[in-house]
């Protein structure tokens, strides 16, 4: 045997050499499930005739009966010509290698595809200063605007990649990053193999769409996240995104010079909502370029604007609880009102604890004497969270402050109902999954409240001091398709919970079942929802399930999910919050069935939350 293998189409058979080493031909980082890659060495397309090295990669999984069919997809990827996009050089329909002379026409049934030697270092396991990293990037960007540039008979709308993830970038010894792995590009609107790689899928692809133009705008966005954080983005908003952002470029040994503005310019990438992103990545490449290399400016004035701003917020945050029966009043940092009572003297004049984000120290300054904070600072990832008290100590609502939104004032019940949407014993994974509360609104038509989230899901119920639910950006638009609150299925009535290994999701009229995506793995292995595969049941008689339980009055029913309800004498349902008042209505001893479904429970009317003197 020679120190070489071959492999080649049928008519050059010796296209394509690899040298052997001494436990055979070695495979080179960039294999995988899909396929083996090799350096191989060719004359083959070279004007010069000299030898170049290429890279060489079998398909493992894809047979190829007919080479047109190949050949078309390899001259697709062809016409992509940019610096910074892997070079396809050809394709064809080979055999393993091997150094025969002689070869039967049916060993030719191995799919290889060539492309130019890149010699460098992934980026994920580069190590590069912020700055250094963000220029990469920016050469990343103008490599898949290209892409999505390049229009031909057989791709008129353009390519998209549809797993641009760090892994898949390498950075040449001079410093060109070029994107590579084509295993799942191709024309847009025409799905190849795959459409990306767990982690990194955009919103809308993690919710079951197609992986376009807006999800590898996406991608981009997420291989500067992750360069900068250390990991790849969550699904919870640009908002969120450029916090994190901010957070690790401050923490950097040479951070960027206007941190708050790179930041800002990387999350716009991140949207959850595609139509939000940036059209044009050359143009978006651009101006990073221009935030990386624009000198650091100092101000005398950074400090005036500061305290302006601060005085901005204590004029708006605040509301009075008289906003919560006007219809529609969006309760936000835009739309609330400050009170302050002049006659009442202050008792809360404890302060709050160093380290407070500034518009919660404004949020609270602006409540005048009658509300102060209770001095328990909580923190739920990155919201900091103030729970309030009357001036004689009584609990009252909380003050949320999340990144890149308004100041939330929350009822307790508001509060509970978002750290809840994702389980009770995991308050975190309400971040993880939906992001952080954005808007509050009161509807009056029918009557209920509404509460937005960065994620683009929302959380929803018939008051304000009592047990609300989640309706998951994944499902919303099917729900709002059966006409949202007011349609056929009605407020929610649970958070999803699995039942009989299917996701379900209820409603006052009916739920949804959804398959669960079984590629996930750990405390989101029930997210993404599979759109396709969503049913939605509709109940002809919600209260069906209550018959058989006997009385209920003066007992108490349990949903799915932990929510608890007390049945009064007139039959009317109020919600157990946790803690004290659970126990001293002996509620274990008073429960009757279990897992009552959300739809049944709704069918009774709803009062005010439970108290201890229901008993």
């Amino acid at each position: 045997m020679s120190g070489s293998l071959w492999t080649g189409p049928v008519h050059d058979p010796r296209r394509y050499r690899v040298a052997l080493g001494p436990d055979g031909p070695t495979a080179e980082p960039g294999s995988g499930g899909d396929g083996l890659l090799y350096r191989a060495w060719s004359t083959f397309g070279a004007a010069d005739g000299a030898e170049r090295a290429v890279a060489l990669k079998v398909k493992l999984h894809f047979r190829v009966p007919d080479p047109t069919e190949l050949a078309r997809r390899a001259a697709i990827l062809a016409a992509l010509d940019d610096p910074h996009l892997m070079k396809v050089i050809d394709a064809f329909a080979g055999c393993a290698l091997n150094d025969d002379d002689d070869h039967d026409p049916d060993d030719f049934d191995l799919c290889w595809v060539v492309s130019e030697w890149v010699e460098g270092t992934r980026l994920d396991e580069l190590h590069a200063q912020p700055a250094d990293a963000l220029r990469l990037v920016a050469q990343l960007a103008r490599g898949v605007q290209t892409m999505h540039d390049t229009h031909t008979s057989a791709a008129p709308h353009g390519i998209v990649h549809r797993d641009i993830k760090a892994a898949n970038v390498l950075v040449s010894d001079a410093g060109r990053a070029v994107l590579i792995d084509y295993g799942s590009a191709g024309p847009l609107h025409e799905v190849w193999v795959t459409d990306g790689t767990a982690s990194w899928l955009a919103p809308e692809v993690a919710a079951g769409h197609e992986a376009g133009i807006a999800a590898d705008i996406w991608g981009v966005g997420a291989v500067a996240h992750t360069l900068i954080t250390g990991s790849p983005p969550l699904l919870d908003g640009a908002a969120c995104s450029r916090e994190r952002l901010v957070l690790a470029f401050t923490a950097a040994e040479r951070p960027v010079h206007h941190t708050q503005a790179v930041a800002e310019h990387l999350a716009t990438l991140l949207e959850t909502d595609p139509g939000k992103r940036p059209q044009n990545l050359r143009a978006w490449a651009d101006q990073l370029d221009a935030l990386l290399t624009r000198p650091r400016r100092r101000t005398v004035g950074l400090v005036a604007a500061a305290l302006v701003a601060a005085a901005v917020v204590v004029g708006v945050v605040a509301t009075s609880s008289s906003d919560r029966d006007e219809p529609t009043r969006v309760r936000s940092a835009a739309s609330v009102r400050t009170t302050t009572s002049a006659a009442t003297p202050r008792v809360c004049a404890h302060g709050l604890p160093g380290g407070v984000p500034p518009e919660l120290a404004a949020a609270v300054a602006a409540l005048g004497p009658d509300t102060c904070a209770a001095g328990t600072i909580e923190h739920l990832a990155m919201a900091t969270i103030a729970p309030l008290t009357t001036a004689d100590g009584t609990p009252a609502d909380v003050l949320l402050v999340s990144p890149g939104q308004p100041v939330m004032r929350l009822t307790s019940a508001e509060y509970t109902s978002y750290r809840e949407i994702a389980g009770k014993a995991q308050p975190q994974n309400s971040v993880t999954f939906g992001g952080y509360p954005t808007k509050l609104q009161t509807t009056s038509d029918p009557d209920g409240v509404t509460m937005e989230l960065t994620s683009g899901g929302l959380v929803a119920g018939r008051r304000a001091d009592t047990q609300m639910f989640w309706v998951p950006q994944q499902a919303r638009a099917i729900w709002e398709g059966e006409g949202g609150l007011g349609g056929t299925l009605g407020f929610p009535t649970s958070n999803v919970f699995l039942s009989g290994g299917e996701l379900r999701l209820e409603f006052e009229h009916g739920y949804f079942t959804a398959k669960l995506d079984q590629s996930q793995a750990g405390a989101a292995f029930w997210l993404p929802f599979d759109i396709s595969k969503v049913g939605i049941i509709r109940v002809d008689d919600p209260g069906a399930d209550l018959q058989g339980l006997g009385d209920l009055r003066g007992h108490v029913l349990r949903q799915a999910g932990s929510t608890a309800w007390f049945i009064d004498h007139d039959l009317v349902r109020h919600w157990i919050p946790d803690g004290g008042t659970y126990v001293c209505l002996d509620a274990e001893k008073q429960q009757l069935g279990a897992d009552i479904p959300g739809y049944a429970v709704a069918t009774l009317e709803l009062g005010p939350p439970a108290t201890c003197d229901m008993k």
